[in-house]
């Protein structure tokens, strides 16, 4: 089977999964508890819903081991597709001014960034009515 044929039968599996079901070596991503993820990783959601990693827009931060007079900010791209949706939704999180977004029933978290070519990104999330 080509590259072209192993993609369809992604696409394909990914359309026969409901809510709470996972796609394999796909990891669930569960309330309170955090998880780093490389760019380009997903994750699922306990509601079936999925989340991206799509990667790191802009980063201004002062790089470890080097005295800044600013801390700097990062941009931080995601894509979430809700549970029966195919289309996913960008949602950009601020890793200083704006570390949080709501996302279908749950509430995103950034907690922290990474350096380096590929950071990883250390997320969370909590039921939107859980402060």
């Amino acid at each position: 089977m080509g590259v072209l044929g192993a993609c369809m039968a992604v696409i394909a599996l990914a359309g026969c999964t409901t809510a709470g079901e996972r796609l394999p070596g796909v990891r669930l991503l569960e309330p309170g508890r955090m998880l780093a993820l490389a760019p380009g990783e997903h994750v699922t959601l306990p509601d079936g819903a999925t989340l991206r990693y799509a990667g790191v827009r802009t980063d201004s931060r002062c790089p470890p081991a080097v005295q800044c007079v600013w801390a700097g900010e990062a941009e931080v791209a995601f894509e979430f597709t809700p549970p029966g949706d195919r289309h996913p939704v960008e949602v950009v999180l601020h890793i200083a001014k704006q570390p949080l977004a709501p996302i279908g029933n749950w509430q995103l978290q950034l907690v922290s960034l990474g350096f380096g070519a590929a950071p990883p990104a250390t997320i969370r999330i909590h039921h939107r009515s859980t402060p």
